[in-house]
């Protein structure tokens, strides 16, 4: 027995010093070699519009039964035109430690390759960028940001077409850490080069544990059936209610415009998730590096302020309200809501081109382009809220994070696991695939978990028993009396 405890005391000793070294020895070495190399002359300067935000993340189900949870989160925004800038300024973080894989992580189902190059009335969709400090982009760079701008481009019917010379595409992502990557969703934000505002967002959804993907193109003409809503920019910290979002959101905002989109669901991403919702997306602030005098050394402290700041952010299942404080330049906020759909609501494509004569302009500057309210009395079942702070990219910001947070991809496949088994445990009904969609690992995974739901019907039937005949036991005493 007691040579036992020694092998199994010696074997944890060695697999933590491994993991210190793996994790912490050699990124930082990493690191110290990328910060003396010298710097090729344009290398900072190819990161114009890239930055790393961090911050955290909130989840919260108001039904059928109430589950919350939050967990810290670090992402990057990258320009899709700055790629090569970004490896080279980590190298050699970047490909040992971390590295971007457009073609292996994103656009999984080929969104993007089967547009036709429309020359009769309006130019092809060109990849050629004509910004500067990004001189020969490498061809992977440079078809991945034309499959963005060809997807925008077909889930339009063509009716917007973006360029790489009228509009940046900065992708919200996670990258691949240590040859491991997933992400819940990633935001492909479309902005416009001449006034600096989006105008179109791409969220590129995942699901779990089906690893399926879908892009929601999200613009006035989507084929996505999307409501856009565009608040400018408040000059003064006087509160502005928009009534016509889903949620009645009151948002003090400075310095940031607030964007909200709202469309049906129609990706399966939750197995403890029906299909009939109603998203509502909104987004605040645009990803843009900040100056490097301005940037704080990462420490601990950093989520602590963020929870500071966070504290402004909260949701109420009674009153189905969301309040967004102050939002900075150098801070991003995305809040994620889902109604329950009305069976009266419709929003077909035809209905999307009637409600475009409804567009119209508030009072305080609020622009609703195709409004289609008729989800808005429905209740918040679910929310989530991403709030973060820009981090300029340097070796050692990334570093710090790749300690504090190991391969976090991986931690987020772990934590969503968790949170499905707890879950499970309050009773929640397990969702499958909707007929029509089912995949071969979809089908697989459904098999799997029959014994366990019927377990868990069992168990609630059992229950359900047992209460039944203590109320009936507790009644039976009460008429009694009251016969005699």
């Amino acid at each position: 027995m007691m040579f036992l405890l020694t092998v199994v005391g010696w074997t944890a000793l060695v697999m933590l010093f491994l993991a210190v070294v793996f994790f912490v020895v050699v990124p930082l070495v990493l690191c110290g070699i990328a910060t003396i190399i010298p710097s090729p002359p344009s290398r900072i300067s190819q990161l114009q519009h890239s930055t790393l935000y961090v911050g955290r993340v909130w989840h919260t189900r108001f039904q059928p039964k109430k589950h919350a949870f939050q967990y810290p989160i670090f992402m990057f925004a990258l320009d899709l035109t700055e790629l090569d800038g970004f490896r080279q300024t980590l190298w050699p973080l970047v490909p040992y430690i971390l590295n971007i894989r457009p073609h292996m992580d994103h656009l999984k189902n080929g969104e993007g390759l089967g547009m036709k190059q429309n020359t009769t009335k309006t130019k092809p969709t060109t990849v050629t960028s004509t910004r500067t400090n990004n001189n020969n982009p490498s061809p992977s760079s440079i078809d991945f940001l034309d499959r963005i701008l060809r997807l925008v481009a077909e889930r339009t019917n063509h009716k917007f077409r973006p360029t790489s010379t009228t509009h940046r595409v900065i992708v919200l992502t996670h990258l691949c850490y240590y040859g491991y990557n997933f992400n819940p969703v990633s935001f492909y934000y479309i902005v416009n080069v001449q006034n600096g505002i989006i105008d179109a967002m791409v969220g590129e959804v995942s699901n779990t544990p089906w690893l399926e993907m879908y892009c929601y193109v999200l613009h006035p003409d989507s084929t996505d059936q999307v409501t856009v809503t565009v608040t400018p920019t408040t000059t003064t910290t006087t509160k502005t209610t928009t009534t016509t979002t889903d949620a009645a959101t009151t948002a003090t905002l400075p310095q940031q415009d607030k964007y909200f989109y709202s469309f049906p669901k129609t990706f399966h991403v939750s197995p403890f998730m029906e299909m009939d919702y109603w998203y509502d997306w909104t987004f605040l602030g645009i990803p843009q590096p900040i100056h490097k005098q301005s940037q704080q050394t990462p420490d601990n402290n950093n989520n602590k302020n963020n929870n500071n700041k966070n504290e402004s952010i909260t949701s109420s299942s009674s009153s189905s309200s969301t309040k967004i404080s102050t939002v900075a330049k150098e801070q991003l906020c995305v809040i994620n809501t889902l109604r329950r759909r009305s069976k009266t609501t419709t929003n077909t494509n035809d209905n999307n081109n009637n409600n475009k004569n409804n567009d119209k302009n508030n009072d305080d500057g609020t622009t609703i382009i195709n409004s289609n309210n008729n989800h808005n009395t429905n209740p918040v079942v679910f929310t989530a809220k991403l709030f973060m702070d820009a981090r300029q990219i340097t070796p050692w910001t990334v570093t710090w994070q790749m300690m504090c947070f190991p391969t976090f991809c991986l931690l987020i496949q772990i934590w969503i696991h968790y949170q499905a088994f707890v879950l499970f445990l309050k009773g929640i009904v397990y969702v499958p695939h909707p007929m029509g969609s089912e995949t071969i690992p979809s089908k697989f995974i459904a098999t799997i978990m029959v014994p366990f739901f019927a377990i868990q019907e069992y168990i609630q039937t059992k229950t359900t028993t047992k209460t039944t005949t203590t109320t009936t036991s507790t009644m039976t005493p009460t008429i009694k009396n009251k016969m005699m």
